[in-house]
């Protein structure tokens, strides 16, 4: 559904496709000839060589993935991203929307999300960026990002859901599918200080090696979960969505009553099952 066909010759240029897909390619192909032949230049007037390509991707799913949670991109960023992305014929852009550092989505159904878990005092690599700045422009934070709350500096912010139907109307314009990530039950601390009920332990804190995860035995949880998946649901066409489950420690489900009394109900042995 993606292969096309591209000649130059000396009357014109012809391309060939199946599908609109296909079609785009070749003009991404096309693009990349022209570039290489005026060696990135910009010409009055180039002259092109004659060349013929038959051409089909190896791989149906070809993705990049961006995390917007531990440093957050403007919304003029992510369209610049669909561009190179269409250049190289990516065709699946997974974007990494929450994690401990920052919730970067808008939920109308639990506001807090954005008023508490989209802002973060800066830690440890906000510092990195901030030196680097110095030297190389690429690493610095844009000003909309900071703000004082509470006489306290804070870095973050997130994307409105207007701002996510543009990105995703713009991206698949350019035959790109945006794959939404919400990860959990680990990597929740954005959502567990904007909402600390959603914790074991009521609290949002760390572990031996990561973060306190969500507590999957409560109703509030279970609530709260799909809760989100609604609002994703409805805000991202794609077939897919990525829930992470990576890095979770248990330590504070095996000393929760809740979960005590969840593994008795459901006849399991452990934290783990």
């Amino acid at each position: 559904g993606e292969a096309y066909q591209l000649e130059v010759n000396s009357t014109g240029i012809v391309i060939k496709a199946s599908t609109d897909a296909g079609a785009f390619w070749a003009v991404q192909s096309l693009k990349q000839y022209i570039w290489n032949s005026v060696k990135g230049q910009k010409n009055s007037s180039f002259q092109l060589q004659g060349i013929q390509i038959t051409d089909e991707p190896k791989y149906e799913w070809r993705g990049f993935h961006l995390d917007v949670s531990r440093h957050m991109f403007t919304k003029e960023y992510l369209l610049k991203i669909i561009d190179w992305l269409a250049y190289y014929k990516f065709n699946k852009f997974h974007l990494h929307l929450t994690d401990d550092q920052g919730w970067r989505i808008e939920s109308k159904k639990l506001p807090l999300l954005n008023e508490v878990g989209s802002w973060r005092i800066f830690d440890r690599n906000d510092s990195i960026c901030m030196r680097k700045a110095k030297t190389n422009s690429a690493f610095e934070i844009d000003p909309r990002f900071i703000k004082v709350r509470n006489g306290k500096t804070v870095y973050g912010g997130f994307y409105t859901q207007e701002d996510l139907k543009e990105i995703i109307a713009y991206a698949a314009n350019h035959f790109i599918e945006i794959i939404p990530e919400i990860d959990m039950p680990g990597h929740m601390s954005a959502a567990i200080r904007a909402y600390p009920r959603l914790s074991c332990t009521g609290t949002a804190g760390w572990g031996t090696e990561f973060s306190y995860p969500v507590c999957p035995c409560s109703n509030e949880t279970i609530d709260f979960t799909f809760q989100i998946w609604d609002e994703i649901a409805d805000l991202f066409p794609s077939k897919y969505v990525h829930i992470g489950a990576d890095e979770v420690e248990k330590d504070t489900w095996k000393s929760s009553a809740t979960c005590a009394a969840f593994m008795k109900a459901n006849n399991l042995k452990n934290a783990n099952e």
